[in-house]
């Protein structure tokens, strides 16, 4: 970085492109501090999000137990089910003729036929 000729010499050097080459290294080092002192706070938040991490790890693993109790219960009554799927199946294929047989009954009612 070089600045024109009328930069004043703060420094007290003979020259002022002297005072720019001191110039540019103030700069040089004040933007290496800014970076590290940048990437140190990356880094430590970095670090809390691990740690936020590593928090909700240990809140979700009686949620994740719960929900597999929960699933292996689902399960229990979905066999617990089958045999009463299987009577309400049974019970509706007997019934098919009795409704066939109700149906002008129904239809009496809902009033498709008029008395004479």
């Amino acid at each position: 970085m070089r600045f024109c000729s009328e930069v004043p010499n703060v420094r007290g050097g003979s020259h002022p492109s002297q005072v720019t080459g001191d110039i540019s290294d103030i700069v040089e080092s004040n933007l290496m501090k800014a970076e590290d002192t940048l990437m140190g706070a990356v880094d430590t938040l970095m670090g809390a999000l691990d740690k936020m991490m590593g928090v909700v790890d240990t809140l979700m693993r009686p949620v994740d137990k719960m929900t597999g109790a929960v699933g292996k219960m689902m399960g229990a009554v979905d066999t617990l089910m089958r045999p009463v799927d299987k009577m309400r199946g049974v019970v509706d294929t007997m019934m098919r003729p009795v409704d066939t047989m109700l149906r002008p009954v129904d239809m009496l009612d809902r009033g498709f036929f008029t008395a004479p």
